[in-house]
C-alpha cells in the first residue's frame, strides 16, 4: 500500500509484509484500517481462505494489528467505516464490527 502526497505528487510505502495480502483499506477520524488476508502458504492469492488480519495507524508508518474473531477466514474482505465502528465483510459470509478503543 502506498500514500500518496496530493501537493507534491509523490507517493511513499505505507505498509508492505509478504505474509499478508491487503484486500481494502478506509479511513475514518485520522485512523486507517487495513484488512488484510494471512495466506495459508506461499502464495498470496491461494484459492484457499487465510486468517483474516486487522491493522490500523494513525500515522501509516506504525501499524498495530487488531485481534479478529479467530474463526474469520477469507480469499478477499472489504471493509467500511460506519456507525462509529468499521465494518467488515468477507467472501466466505462472515460480517465482523469492530469498535474502537474495545479492540
Amino acid at each position: 500500500m502506498h500514500a500518496l502526497n496530493l501537493k507534491t505528487g509523490a507517493s511513499v510505502r505505507a505498509f508492505r509484509r509478504e505474509d499478508r495480502a491487503v484486500t481494502d483499506v478506509a479511513l475514518a477520524n485520522g485512523t486507517a484500517w487495513l484488512v488484510a488476508v494471512e495466506p495459508p502458504g506461499q502464495m498470496l492469492q491461494a484459492p484457499i481462505p487465510g486468517k483474516l488480519k486487522l491493522l490500523r495507524s494513525t500515522d501509516l508508518s506504525k501499524w498495530t494489528e487488531i485481534e479478529a474473531d479467530y474463526r474469520a477466514v477469507a480469499t478477499r474482505a472489504v471493509c467500511a467505516w460506519g456507525a462509529g465502528r468499521l465494518w467488515v465483510a468477507t467472501d466466505t459470509g462472515m460480517l465482523l464490527a469492530v469498535r474502537p478503543g474495545a479492540e
